[in-house]
């Protein structure tokens, strides 16, 4: 609503008052969108007769959903296009980095038979916690850990130095490791570990899925501004790798060069190539429930095999 708000100022001219909406408003209507997420919930505890099962309090989603979006819809589109691009097998081993609340855990947890063994990890305790007790109890092949590294948005408490940190895993594990909306919130060093650990973890011929935000150049990040309206205000920090969008909080958005994440895997020890699909060219017509919808993805996907 506050961008819609932003572009009809910008459209009829009154810029001087973009400021004012940007740093008084937007974090009043933040903490709006945390006390009806909070009513919502209460609503869905003490009506007879409702609540959907399995799904996770709604405040728990504020930093990665709207409160009016679909959870289940989100989480079955995200799921399919990893099922569809890695052909998934349902009794495959697999690790998700930022599992979250189980956006996409609740659709493989139908997915996988009782061969299939699923490792989510993530930096939030309340979320694996919430994994755990709704998930794990439920699917003992289901596991879930949290994992002590820091982050500005998502761990700012612990120590800034813990950047790094090895995945509790033996070498050769996984045939299938993806993560979902995670490499656009950390910085380089963290995504050189992670590709290491990636390949330590995955078995011989297994699958990295993975979506990032990529660009070819600094010039290309200017149009990013007509394409995406969230950026169209923000101010991009360079540096010779990758962009941010704020410097007190550089985890916010993280886009990285093209060129330098090929090298990355190369110098990994990926043998081959890594596939990129451009953000913006897949369009899905999914068929949910009761539900169609048109989906395009706007990050770019990255598909690697080890």
């Amino acid at each position: 609503m506050v961008d819609i708000i932003v572009s009809i100022l910008t459209s009829l001219g009154y810029n001087k008052y973009i400021y004012y909406i940007l740093r008084k408003v937007k974090p009043v209507a933040h903490s709006m969108h945390l006390i009806i997420s909070l009513l919502i919930d209460y609503i869905r505890q003490t009506s007879k007769g409702s609540g959907k099962k399995n799904i996770p309090p709604t405040y728990y989603k504020v930093q990665t959903q709207s409160f009016l979006s679909d959870f289940s819809l989100v989480g079955y589109i995200n799921f399919y296009l990893v099922k569809s691009l890695t052909y998934l097998k349902n009794d495959e081993t697999i690790l998700e980095i930022g599992c979250g609340v189980g956006g996409i855990t609740l659709h493989l947890a139908e997915y996988l038979s009782k061969e299939g063994l699923y490792y989510g990890i993530d930096v939030n305790s309340r979320y694996i916690n919430w994994c755990k007790k709704n998930i794990g109890r439920k699917h003992p092949n289901f596991h879930f850990q949290k994992i002590d590294v820091y982050n500005s948005m998502y761990n700012p408490l612990i120590n800034k130095k813990i950047t790094n940190v090895n995945f509790p895993y033996k070498n050769n594990t996984f045939d299938l490791v993806f993560a979902n909306g995670v490499f656009i919130h950390i910085q380089p060093q963290v995504v050189e570990h992670y590709i290491r650990e990636i390949f330590r973890t995955l078995k011989k011929g297994g699958r990295l899925f993975l979506d990032m935000a990529l660009f070819n150049n600094f010039a290309e990040l200017q149009n990013y501004r007509k394409k995406y309206p969230r950026l169209k205000y923000c101010n991009f920090n360079y540096y010779q790798t990758h962009a941010t969008i704020n410097k007190n909080k550089p985890d916010t958005l993280v886009l990285y060069k093209k060129d330098y994440i090929i090298s990355v895997f190369k110098k990994t020890g990926f043998t081959m190539e890594p596939r990129i699909i451009p953000k913006g060219t897949i369009t899905l017509k999914i068929k949910y429930g009761n539900k169609k919808k048109v989906v395009k993805k706007y990050l770019d996907i990255i598909i690697c095999y080890k």
